[in-house]
């Protein structure tokens, strides 16, 4: 996970990156406009590409000009009273250095994520630790909403799981159940 606008010395951005180090998944926080770690991602990145991923305004565009010097990606001012806006509208892919192995693709922002119904497996294993403790639900096929005998429903009363990445699931249970007939 990529955390940009470091520079911005928000601590409730610690607290929250905090659950996902718990995770063992691994947080850069950098800074486009300062270039704090920005050498140290560009060697993070490796070979293969990366695709940057978020909502609108958190600076996708930004880290790939600071990545990619004459890469030139359009950005726009953002101002605390309003949400991102849209201005990447197409995904764009950009060599990394003079490495014809890496490249880093800007990809439009998002505002909402809701994956096809096919998809809601692969995508609760996103949640890697409900995953880990959905083994030791009482039913196989536990939706960890309101089942008896739920393991994960457990975890996140014991605060072995955060509530707010439990909620995060819940509500993409939720509009899963919408979608499917």
């Amino acid at each position: 996970m990529i955390v940009n606008k470091s520079d911005l010395g928000v601590a409730a951005l610690r607290s929250e990156l905090a659950i996902y180090r718990a995770l063992d998944l691994a947080c850069v926080e950098v800074s486009a406009l300062s270039g704090e770690q920005i050498a140290e991602l560009r060697a993070a990145l490796g070979a293969g590409s990366t695709l940057l991923v978020g909502q609108s305004g958190v600076g996708k565009s930004s880290l790939i000009n600071a990545l990619v010097p004459d890469a030139a990606a359009q950005t726009a001012e953002l101002t605390r009273e309003v949400e991102g806006r849209h201005t990447t509208t197409t995904s764009r892919r950009y060599r990394l250095d003079s490495r014809a192995d890496a490249a880093v693709i800007d990809a439009p922002g998002v505002r909402d994520f809701a994956p096809p119904a096919s998809m809601i497996r692969a995508a609760e294993l996103g949640f890697v630790e409900i995953h880990r403790f959905a083994a030791d639900c009482r039913f196989n096929d536990c939706r960890h909403l309101e089942e008896p005998g739920c393991a994960v429903r457990t975890a996140v009363l014991e605060e072995r799981i955060a509530a707010r990445r439990y909620e995060s699931y819940r509500r993409l249970r939720r509009l899963y159940e919408k979608l499917t007939p």
